[in-house]
């Protein structure tokens, strides 16, 4: 009361910021609203940061306000811990900010911060929840009224939701919802098809907009990969085509209005890195897998569209997109490091921002020089089809990997399953083995019937190679059964290898060759160093009943009882032979060249 009129209006917005700094938006609107109906100017940024503190206290995903942090709950139930947030509680704050965007507009002429007010409508969902169109009109109006650029930032946010958290069983679980996996899909599938929706219609109004465009790509990308996840379709390749389409089309209407403008906003808003990242797979670099399938082709095509932009802007977004590529190599997972590496330097060559990766590049390219998975048949290539073969698998390298790489003793442990307290040399630990053989099982059981995986000892030696400087370092020996005499190749066996880079670690695959067999004929298994036991049972003599027990090991693959003993008993019969098959035991350990030791046992009633 004390305070003269020019003063007053100081007063409101010290008062009004006073009370948004701790969080206490609705005490602060009186001296906003007291400060717009005479200076509307002085109100928008108060206006706004309002905004941002509504926000923050009405997100229901975050537990920050819903207990005192000096209070003490007694006898308190953990089951209590988390209360499920109804649709309900979720439609009184979208209500609240419907009828607060047409306040507040109203009090700064309609100069409201668009994009505050998206992310004021995300953060009022449950991070479980998809939003449905009358929530979206609720709060920005009628679809066909929205502007497009609030549709883009509001799709953007709805594509990166349905592809990370609203498609996530664990995020569905934590919210209690309760959702089955069928229910959780048509939810996501339905998210897509709003978002498409919105941004059609924007496009319709905007069609210079090459933002919605891109928008609209990289919605098309996401749930044509989406739906490839729940069901194969031969939709798939059309549509990824469709939508690599509109991301070129976007590239076009970005070229056409780059010149006008800002430097600021080409890294910003350029199209060419979702368009980058939907090559190799997904729209978002953390999110591509192995398991996505890349569009080499798109690299020429990308290119194309940065060279095509005025020189100035051309030089300054093929420097950016050369920088990134190492920049942004640590979302990459391991896996996909030299996929992601090929396919960008062959956008940007040798350019000098791409320096460092270009360094990665050349020694994962010296790896895969330097080390290779070989396998070969245990003796003669002529297998059959009615008796067990074997087949080695070798690391064979040059010294120098071997030396840098500390030995491939890890490759043959699992570490997570079967070694305490295993170190990895600032990998992460894991299970080689179990991997190796789930790879071999799956890949080789159409042909064959994999019988065993023997792996060698973690501290096995590495031997010379024919070869000067190289090494053979023996890893596994597959036991095999051709599934029929038309079998006549084994397929390649694949061993991933983890490599430190500048960027973390890489992970490598390599491969063996195809290695031809023949089926329809077979020849004897190697064999040497061969003993036989032989017990005889005779608590059943007084029956007339003998059990002979017959053990045999040797170095290689143990044959047939009637190559190993002849049994001509004179005054029995022979009624059954039970042959308990062939089993490797071991790698043997005293000699230098790779062997295995076999066991067979028989049991012969007589």
């Amino acid at each position: 009361a004390l305070v003269g009129p020019t003063l007053r209006p100081k007063f409101d917005s010290v008062l009004a910021q006073l009370y948004l700094k701790v969080a206490e938006e609705d005490l602060a609107l009186p001296y906003i609203e007291k400060l717009g109906k005479d200076h509307p100017e002085k109100a928008e940024s108060l206006v706004n940061e309002y905004i941002s503190v509504w926000t923050r206290n009405h997100n229901p995903n975050s537990d920050r306000r819903r207990t005192n942090s000096y209070m003490f709950m007694y006898g308190f139930e953990s089951r209590a811990e988390s209360i499920p947030l109804t649709r309900s509680k979720q439609n009184r704050n979208l209500e609240e900010l419907a009828g607060l965007v047409v306040r507040l507009n109203k009090l700064i002429e309609n100069k409201l911060d668009e994009k505050l007010v998206v992310m004021a409508f995300v953060s009022c969902h449950s991070t479980a929840e998809v939003y449905e169109l009358d929530e979206i009109e609720k709060v920005f109006g009628p679809v066909g009224e929205i502007d497009s650029e609030t549709i883009a930032v509001l799709a953007s946010s709805m594509r990166r939701n349905l592809a990370g958290m609203w498609r996530d069983a664990k995020v569905q679980k934590d919210k209690k919802t309760k959702r089955k996996k069928k229910e959780i899909e048509k939810e996501v599938v339905d998210g897509y098809l709003l978002a498409q929706r919105l941004v059609e219609n924007a496009i319709a109004r905007d069609q210079d907009s090459w933002q919605l465009i891109r928008t609209q790509a990289e919605l098309l990308h996401d749930e044509n990969n989406y739906r490839a996840g729940i069901k194969n379709s031969s939709e798939f390749s059309p549509r990824r085509k469709e939508a690599m389409a509109l991301f070129q089309a976007s590239a076009e209407r970005y070229a056409r209005q780059v010149e006008q403008m800002e430097p600021s906003e080409y890294v910003k808003y350029s199209p060419f890195t979702s368009w980058f990242y939907a090559s190799l797979g997904a729209c978002d670099l953390g999110l591509i897998e192995n398991k996505n399938r890349t569009d080499p082709k798109q690299a020429s095509l990308i290119r194309e569209g940065i060279l095509s932009l005025p020189k100035a802007v051309s030089e300054f977004h093929m420097a950016q997109f050369a920088n990134s590529l190492f920049n942004r190599m640590s979302s990459v997972k391991p896996q996909l490091k030299h996929k992601y590496l090929d396919l960008g330097l062959s956008i940007v060559g040798d350019h000098k921002q791409a320096s460092e990766a270009i360094k990665v590049h050349e020694y994962y390219k010296d790896l895969v020089s330097e080390i290779r998975l070989e396998t070969r048949v245990d003796g003669d290539a002529r297998v059959g089809f009615d008796q067990p073969f074997g087949v080695y698998v070798d690391l064979v390298h040059t010294k120098e990997i071997e030396r840098e790489s500390g030995g491939f003793g890890r490759y043959l442990q699992n570490q997570n399953s079967s070694v305490a307290f295993s170190y990895n040399y600032g990998r992460p630990t894991n299970d080689y083995r179990d991997k190796f053989e789930e790879s071999v099982r799956e890949t080789f059981s159409e042909q064959f019937e994999v019988m065993s995986v023997t792996f060698q000892k973690p501290d096995v030696q590495s031997i010379p190679s024919n070869k000067p400087g190289w090494r053979v370092t023996p890893y596994a020996y597959i036991l095999l059964k051709s599934r029929g005499p038309q079998v006549d190749k084994v397929p390649p066996a694949h061993l991933d290898l983890d490599f430190l880079d500048t960027s973390g670690y890489a992970i490598l695959p390599v491969e063996s060759a195809v290695l031809p067999v023949e089926s329809a004929s077979a020849l004897p298994r190697p064999i040497g160093k061969l003993s036989v036991t032989q017990i005889l049972d005779e608590r059943q003599a007084g029956e007339g009943k003998l059990v002979l027990e017959i053990k045999a090991s040797g170095q290689g693959l143990v044959p047939e009882l009637d190559s190993i003993v002849s049994i001509a008993p004179d005054d029995f019969e022979i009624s059954e032979i039970q042959d308990n098959g062939v089993s490797v035991s071991q790698f043997d350990p005293t000699t230098r060249k790779p062997t295995i030791n076999s066991d067979r046992s028989w049991l012969v009633s007589l």
